[in-house]
């Protein structure tokens, strides 16, 4: 018997992360989750630990319908977008980069739990090194042996 209330099974968590590259253009990572996901529950330590170590700060936390995540995204769950726009950038760093500038736009997504597939995805799109331990130390150890049957 499913103990999850049935309300929060139509709930999707919706978190906004600024970026802040070299270059100073504004990158926006959108984290789609569920406190019912069993996917998003292997993956959000990780993704939580990543955005507070290199200190990229959270500018919008809401929830939404899991019926207009499916209309508007069509994806499963957890789900990340990269958005940004190289043209705009924030000097001075004016109370960070607002939730949506005009012209951001999406360039990137993925659907996974994987810590290795979510590391690669971040580096791709300038936000983090794949080689940081942080990944590494969460990926399963395993030496290859030659006697081994495939």
């Amino acid at each position: 018997m499913d103990s999850v209330n049935p309300t929060i099974k139509n709930i999707i968590d919706v978190t906004i992360y600024e970026i802040i590259n070299e270059n100073s253009s504004c990158i926006q990572l959108h984290a789609y989750t569920a406190l019912w996901c069993g996917p998003c529950k292997k993956i959000k330590p990780i993704l939580i630990e990543t955005m507070s170590k290199h200190n990229y700060k959270i500018i919008e936390q809401k929830t939404i319908q899991k019926e207009d995540f499916k209309k508007d995204i069509n994806a499963f769950i957890p789900f990340f977008v990269i958005m940004k726009n190289d043209e705009l950038s924030c000097p001075d760093h004016i109370e960070g980069c607002e939730v949506f500038h005009w012209g951001l736009k999406k360039v990137d997504s993925i659907q996974t739990s994987d810590a290795l597939l979510f590391a690669q995805f971040l580096s791709t799109n300038g936000i983090r090194n794949i080689n940081d331990s942080l990944y590494t130390s969460k990926l399963p150890s395993r030496s290859l042996n030659l006697d081994d049957n495939f």
